[in-house]
């Protein structure tokens, strides 16, 4: 047994090249173990070969093994035969012997949100050509690979000659603590009043010529 029924409605205007279009398609189908109901809007205008276009489409099934809910929004314009386009998909799906997925999925080169009311609306965080941007943020555990700080990085307990640390772009540090290292290589003053430190031991090189060192003779 098969009982189906779709309707379209068409709206259009055209003046010349010049062309407006509204289609609206509903579709239903009941079957013995199947049902589905879909139902898709697009809006679309055109002036010559440049078209600007709206798709909203709405689509819900289930059958014997499976359910599916799945709202797609697609937007685009086509200039000089190339295609620009950017979507938005909402989908819940129950298939059989799968985990049941519930999705929303993002197509667009500069991903924004918004925050806050009036004159005082702020993004706090957007993601334009595949770099993630974010204003301000609490992590409260976080894997870094790689980093490149603009500023400054610091502990949240640093008071400056007092508590915690902090490193700054120029290569300023301010640490307050103990400090382990099995070899390192630092100046006092320039390279001329070098400290160094490493399997020998200590080694300060005096300004005026001559050296102290604790550990191994370097001679």
């Amino acid at each position: 047994a098969l009982a189906n029924h779709g309707t379209v409605e068409h709206q259009w205007a055209q003046y010349g090249e010049v062309r407006a279009d509204i289609l609206v398609v509903k579709t239903t189908i009941a079957k013995v173990d199947e049902a589905m109901a879909e139902m898709s809007t697009q809006v679309q205008a055109q002036i010559k070969d440049v078209t600007a276009s709206l798709e909203d489409k709405l689509t819900a099934t289930v059958d014997a093994t499976s359910a599916t809910a799945i709202h797609t929004l697609k937007v685009g314009v086509r200039i000089n035969d190339i295609f620009y386009g950017a979507g938005m998909s909402v989908a819940v799906l129950a298939e059989a012997g799968k985990p049941i997925v519930t999705r929303v999925g993002f197509n667009a080169n500069q991903f924004v949100l918004m925050s806050g009311s009036g004159d005082t609306q702020y993004s706090p965080f957007a993601v334009i050509n595949g770099q993630v941007f974010i204003s301000d943020a609490f992590i409260q555990d976080g894997s870094i690979t790689n980093a490149k700080i603009g500023n400054f990085i610091q502990s949240n307990n640093f008071v400056a000659g007092s508590t915690g640390w902090r490193i700054d772009k120029n290569g300023n540090a301010e640490l307050h603590g103990k400090l382990y290292a099995d070899s390192g290589n630092f100046s006092f003053n320039g390279i001329n009043n070098k400290v160094v430190i490493d399997g020998y031991g200590l080694l300060v090189n005096l300004t005026n010529g001559g050296s102290v060192q604790i550990g191994t003779f370097r001679g």
